[in-house]
């Protein structure tokens, strides 16, 4: 399974998706997410981010992006496949 949900305190919902392996080192990478409301909309928001990994669109962002980094990631990503 690509991702799951886990109940933390009532209202608040954890999101766990694997996102691929990092081809540096070969290890797992995973996306953690935090939804507060109910289970439903956990489980959406849990669909529409596996949909995004699913066509592409998923980039994981480092804690400090400049705005020069975020456009070459934006044209080798995006761009790229698109044009």
């Amino acid at each position: 399974m690509r991702g799951h949900l886990r109940q933390r305190t009532k209202g608040t919902w954890g999101i766990t998706i694997d996102v691929g392996t990092d081809p540096a080192t070969g290890r797992r990478q995973r996306h953690f997410e935090t939804v507060r409301g109910n289970k439903r909309d956990a489980q959406a928001r849990l669909a529409e981010l596996l949909v995004t990994i699913e066509k592409g669109g998923y980039v994981k962002q480092p804690k400090q992006l400049t705005l020069a980094g975020w456009l070459q990631r934006w044209l080798d990503s995006y761009v790229a496949s698109n044009l």
